[in-house]
């Protein structure tokens, strides 16, 4: 039998029937942390074009009214709100349908308030436009930083954005010079490892044996079996020759390996 499907829950209220990105609560709470200053969200970013053009300023503007004292209470989605002053934070209470339909017939604070709902209205789109039109890069901000444009000085909320922008920017052109200096020394030291395992094979310059009974480097007496003979017929113990080619191998070049008697190269 085919298991039954589980139904989505919320990974904010942790209700089931949605997500997060549908959470009524959710977004209440991140109205209210723009319009208060207080974030207990865990947001790392928003795309601000994407977001603020979703978001709406109305209900911002009504929380921040709640949040100074100037309503008693507002209403969003299905839920009444106050702010505690005692515990600082707003409270969500959930409503019918009806019963936020009756309420919302009734006059909810002083009637003066429109004025200033108006000038604070006005207030967060100069701070958002400004924040559009001088950022470097307007189409993504972090949540707290939006926050910041909100409730404290946005000039200098986006000229830090902006520098710290720029350096990171400065920071990540120096990584990929670092990285083209770094890949360029590993094709160097390739390429002369190439020299030694890609070289042309060196024609013989003497095909008989020029006699000797000791090697020319350790002075120790050549044997039938300890003996190797170069293309120039001089020969030196095969030791000798080991430890002068690898020396070579490591410092990559081929300088170091000739022979010691007449300096003809063998590699």
């Amino acid at each position: 039998m085919p298991r039954e499907r589980r139904t989505a829950r919320c990974s904010h209220c942790r209700e089931q029937g949605h997500n997060i990105s549908s959470c009524e609560i959710y977004k209440i709470k991140i109205n209210s942390a723009l319009a208060s200053g207080n974030n207990n969200l865990n947001i790392y970013g928003l795309k601000i074009n994407n977001f603020v053009s979703n978001i709406n300023l109305d209900h911002i503007v009504r929380l921040n009214l709640l949040y100074r004292g100037l309503l008693p209470y507002i209403t969003r989605f299905n839920y009444q709100i106050f702010y505690n002053r005692l515990e600082q934070k707003f409270v969500y209470i959930k409503k019918t349908h009806e019963y936020i339909k009756e309420i919302n017939k009734i006059t909810k604070g002083p009637s003066d308030t429109s004025d200033i709902s108006i000038k604070t209205k006005r207030n967060y789109k100069i701070r958002l436009q400004y924040y559009r039109e001088n950022s470097m890069w307007s189409s993504y901000i972090n949540f707290d930083d939006l926050m910041d444009i909100f409730n404290n000085d946005y000039i200098e909320v986006t000229t830090r954005l902006n520098n710290a922008r720029v350096a990171r920017e400065a920071e990540y052109r120096q990584y990929l010079q670092q990285r083209d200096v770094e890949r360029a020394q590993i094709l160097q030291r390739e390429a002369e490892a190439n020299l030694i395992i890609n070289r042309i094979e060196l024609p013989i310059i003497r095909t008989d044996e020029v006699a000797a009974d000791d090697c020319p480097i350790c002075m120790e007496t050549l044997g039938e079996t300890n003996k190797s003979v170069l293309r120039c017929g001089h020969s030196l113990c095969t030791s000798c020759l080991l430890t002068q080619t690898l020396r070579g191998v490591a410092l990559k070049s081929t300088s170091s390996c000739f022979c010691t008697v007449c300096r003809a190269p063998y590699l």
